[in-house]
């Protein structure tokens, strides 16, 4: 496997996807599992077709990290790029308790970095100049991500019960959220409420796929469009 370092104090991840091993997976099952199967379980169905290489979309681009404290498998980063929104979506962050008081004091930080980092580059490679870094929060944690330089913009934001298999399980809820924003450069110029619309359109739309007439969506949309122009 090829340990990819984040930063120092022995943390590093495995990009679980075609060519890694079986164990590799099922690590980052077993963790998500643990820490969002109550809600999110069937996301690693998700996670076994990105490894098989079976649910690639070609304005897609996926990863999901295994993370590893001095080589032993300790918590995961699910994200995915949106050429087509100009957008990255970070889907699952999560580290195992027994972990959490030896990781690196700044290891959030880090990581936020190596995925805008990776992903800027292979965005730019496709022709592509990104907006932003979108993902979902609950409000408990947006004091913690405010004080790494994201916003958290006043649109009401709200994400379907069940997310991506929402269909399986009868009609569509929402459960409020938080949209939790990194501006890249290229959104810099185009405003929060740019960003916050592609956002919104690339994880409730391409993620989701809800109804483009649902009046949730219709309404959170709104929300992004009346968000003042100024930072």
């Amino acid at each position: 496997m090829n340990h990819v370092p984040l930063g120092e104090g022995g943390l590093t991840y495995v990009d679980v996807l075609p060519g890694t091993s079986l164990d590799s997976l099922e690590h980052l099952s077993a963790i998500h599992l643990e820490y969002f199967g109550d809600m999110y379980g069937e996301a690693i169905q998700d996670f076994r077709r990105a490894w098989e290489g079976t649910s690639s979309h070609p304005a897609l681009i996926e990863h999901q990290w295994l993370l590893h404290l001095d080589g032993v498998p300790c918590g995961e980063l699910v994200f995915s790029i949106n050429l087509s929104r100009r957008m990255v979506d970070r889907h699952f962050t999560s580290v195992r308790k027994e972990f959490r008081q030896q990781m690196p004091g700044d290891w959030i930080a880090c990581a936020t970095q190596a995925v805008a980092d990776l992903c800027l580059a292979e965005a730019a490679s496709a022709g592509v100049d990104l907006l932003g870094m979108m993902s979902e929060i609950v409000p408990k944690h947006v004091a913690g991500w405010r004080r790494l330089g994201l916003f958290q913009p006043d649109i009401g934001y709200c994400e379907p019960v069940h997310a991506n298999y929402w269909r399986n399980f009868g009609e569509l809820e929402f459960i409020p959220m938080v949209a939790n924003i990194l501006v890249f450069p290229a959104g810099r110029q185009e405003g929060l409420g740019v960003i916050a619309e592609a956002g919104v359109r690339s994880f409730l739309l391409d993620y989701y796929d809800v109804p483009e007439d649902n009046e949730t969506f219709i309404r959170i949309v709104k929300s992004c469009r009346d968000l003042p122009p100024a930072w």
